[in-house]
């Protein structure tokens, strides 16, 4: 019902052949996540289409991988695709920093592609602990599109998580209910 009225525009210059070998391209560029870059740019075409029809488009992705394998560089790769207007770097946010200071930029990025980098076994099994912990709060909260209260002196804000998010780590989520909100 929320979709009524609603139409895509067709490029008539682009046949089904064309479009067609183009995601077949897109697949091959990169294998072993192809499934991650249809979606991403299913996502991105549709955008407009969801917020018309009143549902607000999020969507976490999670590469996982390796060291050194170009991940982090994938994920960029997309951004740069999408965030046309600013350079990439502010869309980078290290799970080091604090779970507030994570919230806020990908609150910050919301009509963005944002990248959530790195979530790696090193240091102590405290900050590990802490890093996954980060990550999967924001995930659940993406992926809920649950507000988050932010308060700017004496006033609420309500941040309400929408956008595509890619997630970078070097090993698989456990935690059921977070995995069940990403696209892997």
């Amino acid at each position: 019902p929320h979709l009524a009225g609603l139409t895509l525009e067709v490029d008539p210059n682009v046949s089904e052949d064309m479009a067609a070998r183009y995601v077949r391209r897109l697949c091959s560029i990169y294998p072993g996540v192809s499934d991650l870059l249809v979606a991403s740019t299913v996502v991105a075409h549709l955008f407009s289409l969801f917020e018309a029809a009143g549902v607000r488009p999020r969507l976490v992705m999670y590469l996982t991988g390796p060291s050194m394998t170009g991940k982090t560089t994938l994920a960029r790769l997309i951004g740069q695709t999408y965030n046309r207007s600013a350079p990439d770097d502010p869309h980078l946010i290290n799970l080091i920093s604090t779970t507030a200071a994570v919230h806020n930029r990908v609150a910050a990025l919301s009509d963005c592609v944002c990248i959530l980098d790195d979530l790696f076994p090193g240091g102590t099994l405290a900050e590990s602990r802490r890093r996954e912990e980060r990550l999967s709060e924001v995930i659940r909260t993406t992926g809920n599109g649950a507000p988050k209260e932010k308060m700017v002196g004496k006033q609420a804000i309500s941040q309400v998580p929408r956008g595509v998010v890619f997630a970078t780590a070097e090993y698989p989520l456990t935690t059921l209910s977070t995995v069940a909100r990403v696209v892997t």
